[in-house]
């Protein structure tokens, strides 16, 4: 029984809509919240939840309109100010923390604060995004196949990203984890995985699984591959000798009005598939190697069963605090066997 203020800022999202409509069928009332007024007001009359709209940038108001809450869930794409806006007033307010972003710049941005939360009692749980949490499984169980793993590599199956994140990927020169520190690679990498038996070409790419893995393993060297288009890797080798002129605004501004022409030519619209998979593979040297791959059996929202398992958590003070990764919160045992959607699967890289 969930027994907590909870709200949901960007609730007007794809995510925070779905969110939102499971709670309404558990009976639950979360406050619905964002920067834009219209459609929150719409979306939460048609309903009959309360709505907020918090302006972040002005730190007095979002105090008086956070007081009352408990827990925090975050179902939007904030920049950078306004997250630490938010993150700042959740310890200031001692509001449990979460968020449902696949971007590795925000999650590295807020597990800086894993410290000052764990000190408030505060939970930090990131990456609740289905392949963060996917993924996030993955090594989790590699690790306990070879706890002495010194390299990880996770490939995910479909590309989720926005035409802006690339764009920020290329402007940052993309991550790995490399001696347990985040690193630009030299250039992107690929590798052929055989996803459900049908072979997927997957390149390098910066997501939260990234760090998210690293926190659940402590493995010192990760690389994360999603599924891309041939087209896809060419543009990423052809833009990062130019990269430094993603950090002029104005530049990258105008190459986001491109994203008709880019995504014509270069074949780098975002596309997800039916069922997940994730694969991956942990080496501690040469002759100890394994490999797994776990997919979605069904049409099911892991990031939406995820926060409600962690609102009944918090409900229930059965959370650690600090930062969480989604497999610390519920493990394989868990989506294997309570919620029967996940499964282990046979796969080969080609």
């Amino acid at each position: 029984m969930i027994k907590l203020n909870w709200l949901i800022y960007g609730a007007e999202s794809v995510t925070g809509m779905q969110l939102t409509k499971e709670a309404v069928r558990r009976k639950l009332t979360p406050v619905l919240a964002g920067f834009h007024g219209q459609e929150i007001f719409d979306f939460a009359s048609q309903i009959g939840l309360e709505s907020r709209i918090i302006n972040l940038d002005v730190p007095q108001q979002a105090t008086n309109l956070l007081k009352d809450i408990e827990v925090v869930i975050v179902c939007c794409e904030l920049k950078a100010k306004l997250q630490h806006s938010l993150l700042k007033l959740c310890l200031k307010l001692g509001i449990h923390y979460c968020d449902t972003s696949s971007d590795l710049f925000s999650y590295e941005r807020a597990q800086k604060y894993g410290p000052a939360f764990a000190d408030k009692n505060l939970c930090l749980l990131l990456g609740m995004h289905r392949s963060v949490i996917l993924g996030d499984l993955v090594a989790a169980q590699l690790k306990r196949f070879i706890p002495n793993s010194k390299t990880l590599v996770i490939a995910i199956s479909e590309s989720y990203s926005s035409f802006q994140s690339i764009i920020d990927v290329l402007a940052s020169g993309g991550r790995v984890i490399r001696n347990n520190r985040l690193k630009r690679p030299s250039a992107p990498q690929s590798l052929l995985v055989c996803f459900k038996d049908a072979p997927s070409l997957t390149v390098t790419f910066p997501m939260a699984v990234l760090l998210s893995a690293w926190v659940s393993t402590r493995i010192p060297n990760i690389k994360v591959f999603r599924s891309s288009m041939p087209e896809e890797i060419r543009f990423l080798r052809i833009f990062r000798f130019v990269r430094w002129l993603f950090f002029l605004p104005y530049l990258a501004r105008w190459l986001c009005r491109q994203e008709n022409f880019l995504i014509k030519h270069f074949a780098i619209k975002p596309y997800y598939t039916r069922k997940l998979s994730v694969w991956g593979r942990a080496t501690a040297d040469q002759n100890t190697t394994k490999t797994m791959q776990l997919e979605v059996t069904e049409n099911t929202d892991l990031a939406t069963s995820l926060i409600f398992r962690c609102l009944e958590a918090l409900s229930l003070q059965q959370v650690p605090a600090g930062v969480l990764t989604p497999s610390q919160l519920a493990d394989l045992e868990y989506w294997t066997e309570k919620e029967a959607c996940v499964r282990v699967a046979d796969t080969e890289v080609l």
